[in-house]
Protein backbone atom coordinates (compact mmCIF):
# COMPACT_ATOMS: atom_id res chain seq x y z
CA UNK A 1 0.00 0.00 0.00
CA UNK A 2 1.20 3.31 -0.97
CA UNK A 3 2.37 5.82 1.84
CA UNK A 4 0.88 9.13 1.88
CA UNK A 5 3.79 12.03 2.41
CA UNK A 6 3.53 15.08 3.16
CA UNK A 7 5.53 17.21 0.73
CA UNK A 8 7.73 20.21 2.72
CA UNK A 9 8.58 23.06 1.15
CA UNK A 10 12.21 22.76 1.86
CA UNK A 11 12.37 20.25 -0.70
CA UNK A 12 10.99 22.17 -3.50
CA UNK A 13 13.26 24.14 -6.04
CA UNK A 14 11.37 27.73 -5.38
CA UNK A 15 12.92 28.92 -8.74
CA UNK A 16 10.56 27.34 -11.06
CA UNK A 17 7.43 28.05 -9.03
CA UNK A 18 5.10 31.23 -9.74
CA UNK A 19 1.71 29.14 -9.90
CA UNK A 20 -0.19 27.85 -7.20
CA UNK A 21 -2.85 25.81 -6.95
CA UNK A 22 -5.77 25.64 -3.91
CA UNK A 23 -8.73 22.95 -3.68
CA UNK A 24 -10.93 22.66 -1.47
CA UNK A 25 -12.41 19.27 -1.59
CA UNK A 26 -15.48 18.24 -1.95
CA UNK A 27 -18.71 18.37 -4.18
CA UNK A 28 -19.44 22.09 -3.26
CA UNK A 29 -15.53 22.85 -3.07
CA UNK A 30 -13.35 24.68 -5.22
CA UNK A 31 -10.23 25.69 -7.44
CA UNK A 32 -8.61 28.59 -7.24
CA UNK A 33 -4.44 29.35 -8.86
CA UNK A 34 -2.81 32.01 -7.88
CA UNK A 35 0.02 33.62 -10.36
CA UNK A 36 2.64 35.44 -8.46
CA UNK A 37 4.18 36.41 -11.25
CA UNK A 38 1.11 38.11 -12.90
CA UNK A 39 -0.54 38.92 -10.05
CA UNK A 40 -3.31 37.25 -10.50
CA UNK A 41 -6.06 34.83 -9.59
CA UNK A 42 -8.30 32.55 -11.17
CA UNK A 43 -11.06 30.61 -8.89
CA UNK A 44 -14.21 28.29 -10.25
CA UNK A 45 -15.92 25.37 -8.54
CA UNK A 46 -15.25 22.08 -8.85
CA UNK A 47 -16.54 20.38 -11.88
CA UNK A 48 -19.26 17.91 -10.92
CA UNK A 49 -21.73 15.63 -12.73
CA UNK A 50 -24.99 14.19 -11.10
CA UNK A 51 -26.06 10.11 -10.73
CA UNK A 52 -29.03 8.34 -9.34
CA UNK A 53 -28.62 5.62 -6.99
CA UNK A 54 -32.58 4.29 -6.12
CA UNK A 55 -34.39 7.26 -5.84
CA UNK A 56 -32.29 9.85 -5.32
CA UNK A 57 -29.61 11.94 -7.40
CA UNK A 58 -26.14 12.34 -5.78
CA UNK A 59 -23.52 14.47 -7.17
CA UNK A 60 -19.73 13.87 -7.28
CA UNK A 61 -16.64 15.10 -9.04
CA UNK A 62 -16.05 14.70 -12.72
CA UNK A 63 -13.05 13.90 -13.21
CA UNK A 64 -12.73 14.53 -16.80
CA UNK A 65 -13.51 18.18 -16.79
CA UNK A 66 -11.63 18.38 -13.90
CA UNK A 67 -8.53 17.54 -15.84
CA UNK A 68 -9.65 19.63 -18.74
CA UNK A 69 -10.18 22.84 -16.69
CA UNK A 70 -6.85 22.20 -14.61
CA UNK A 71 -4.49 21.13 -17.25
CA UNK A 72 -4.18 24.40 -19.35
CA UNK A 73 -3.61 26.63 -15.69
CA UNK A 74 0.22 25.36 -15.90
CA UNK A 75 0.00 25.10 -11.73
CA UNK A 76 3.71 24.44 -10.52
CA UNK A 77 2.55 23.15 -7.05
CA UNK A 78 -1.39 22.50 -5.34
CA UNK A 79 -2.21 22.74 -2.26
CA UNK A 80 -5.35 20.17 -1.52
CA UNK A 81 -6.91 20.17 1.83
CA UNK A 82 -6.39 16.89 3.87
CA UNK A 83 -9.82 16.14 4.91
CA UNK A 84 -11.51 12.85 6.57
CA UNK A 85 -14.65 11.59 7.25
CA UNK A 86 -15.94 12.33 10.58
CA UNK A 87 -17.25 9.69 13.24
CA UNK A 88 -21.19 10.43 12.80
CA UNK A 89 -20.88 10.61 9.13
CA UNK A 90 -23.00 8.38 7.39
CA UNK A 91 -21.16 5.52 5.33
CA UNK A 92 -22.57 7.22 1.75
CA UNK A 93 -21.31 10.58 2.96
CA UNK A 94 -18.05 8.92 3.78
CA UNK A 95 -17.38 7.34 1.31
CA UNK A 96 -18.58 10.19 -1.37
CA UNK A 97 -15.44 12.18 0.83
CA UNK A 98 -13.10 9.34 0.15
CA UNK A 99 -14.14 9.43 -3.28
CA UNK A 100 -13.72 12.93 -4.04
CA UNK A 101 -10.27 13.14 -2.28
CA UNK A 102 -9.14 10.18 -4.39
CA UNK A 103 -10.70 11.85 -7.34
CA UNK A 104 -8.73 15.11 -6.81
CA UNK A 105 -5.27 13.18 -6.17
CA UNK A 106 -5.67 11.19 -9.30
CA UNK A 107 -6.48 14.11 -11.72
CA UNK A 108 -3.59 16.01 -9.80
CA UNK A 109 -0.92 13.07 -10.22
CA UNK A 110 -1.76 12.26 -13.12
CA UNK A 111 -1.23 15.91 -14.94
CA UNK A 112 2.21 15.40 -12.56
CA UNK A 113 1.61 18.27 -10.78
CA UNK A 114 3.45 18.43 -7.24
CA UNK A 115 1.25 18.73 -4.69
CA UNK A 116 0.91 19.01 -1.03
CA UNK A 117 -1.98 17.71 1.54
CA UNK A 118 -2.56 20.11 4.44
CA UNK A 119 -4.96 19.65 7.11
CA UNK A 120 -7.52 22.41 8.24
CA UNK A 121 -6.33 22.76 11.65
CA UNK A 122 -2.75 23.63 10.49
CA UNK A 123 -3.72 25.93 7.04
CA UNK A 124 -6.09 27.90 9.30
CA UNK A 125 -3.53 28.27 12.04
CA UNK A 126 -1.41 30.03 9.33
CA UNK A 127 -4.02 32.09 8.82
CA UNK A 128 -4.88 32.72 11.98
CA UNK A 129 -8.48 32.13 11.67
CA UNK A 130 -11.21 29.82 13.14
CA UNK A 131 -13.12 26.37 11.94
CA UNK A 132 -16.13 28.98 11.11
CA UNK A 133 -16.91 29.57 7.58
CA UNK A 134 -17.59 33.53 8.15
CA UNK A 135 -14.18 33.62 9.29
CA UNK A 136 -12.16 31.93 5.87
CA UNK A 137 -14.91 34.75 4.47
CA UNK A 138 -14.24 37.47 6.14
CA UNK A 139 -10.19 36.89 5.24
CA UNK A 140 -10.36 36.17 1.70
CA UNK A 141 -12.48 39.55 1.27
CA UNK A 142 -10.09 41.34 3.16
CA UNK A 143 -7.23 40.17 1.01
CA UNK A 144 -8.83 39.97 -2.07
CA UNK A 145 -11.48 42.69 -2.24
CA UNK A 146 -11.90 42.87 -5.90
CA UNK A 147 -13.71 39.13 -5.51
CA UNK A 148 -16.43 40.12 -3.21
CA UNK A 149 -19.53 38.93 -5.74
CA UNK A 150 -16.96 35.47 -6.09
CA UNK A 151 -17.15 34.96 -2.28
CA UNK A 152 -20.67 35.40 -1.59
CA UNK A 153 -23.48 37.17 -2.80
CA UNK A 154 -27.09 38.39 -1.28
CA UNK A 155 -30.16 35.97 -1.53
CA UNK A 156 -32.44 37.62 -3.67
CA UNK A 157 -35.63 36.49 -1.73
CA UNK A 158 -34.36 37.40 2.05
CA UNK A 159 -31.44 39.62 2.02
CA UNK A 160 -29.28 37.10 3.89
CA UNK A 161 -25.46 36.83 2.57
CA UNK A 162 -24.96 33.43 0.98
CA UNK A 163 -21.34 32.79 1.22
CA UNK A 164 -19.53 30.51 -1.12
CA UNK A 165 -17.75 28.77 1.42
CA UNK A 166 -15.61 26.39 -1.16
CA UNK A 167 -14.35 29.22 -3.37
CA UNK A 168 -12.93 31.42 -0.25
CA UNK A 169 -11.31 28.73 1.09
CA UNK A 170 -9.50 27.17 -1.96
CA UNK A 171 -7.86 30.88 -2.71
CA UNK A 172 -6.96 31.03 1.27
CA UNK A 173 -5.21 27.53 0.58
CA UNK A 174 -3.71 28.94 -2.43
CA UNK A 175 -3.00 31.85 -0.63
CA UNK A 176 -1.05 29.90 2.21
CA UNK A 177 0.84 27.49 -0.30
CA UNK A 178 2.50 31.10 -1.79
CA UNK A 179 3.42 31.93 1.81
CA UNK A 180 5.02 28.29 2.91
CA UNK A 181 6.81 28.59 -0.78
CA UNK A 182 8.15 31.85 0.22
CA UNK A 183 6.47 34.31 -1.63
CA UNK A 184 3.38 36.33 -0.30
CA UNK A 185 0.67 37.13 -3.38
CA UNK A 186 0.21 40.66 -2.70
CA UNK A 187 -2.45 42.21 -4.71
CA UNK A 188 -3.98 40.13 -6.77
CA UNK A 189 -6.61 40.69 -10.00
CA UNK A 190 -9.21 38.50 -10.50
CA UNK A 191 -9.26 36.24 -13.74
CA UNK A 192 -11.81 34.33 -15.51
Amino acid sequence: MAKRVRVRPEYIDHRSISVIGGIDPGVKGALAVIDSQRHTIFVADLPTLEYKTGKKTRRRIDPTRLAAMVAPLDIDHIIIESVHSMPAQGIASAFSFGHTLGCLEGVVGALQIPRTLVTPQMWKKHLRIGKDKTESHRLVAQLIPQGADVWAHTNRNTGSLIIHDGRCEAALLAWYGCMELGFPPGKLEMIE
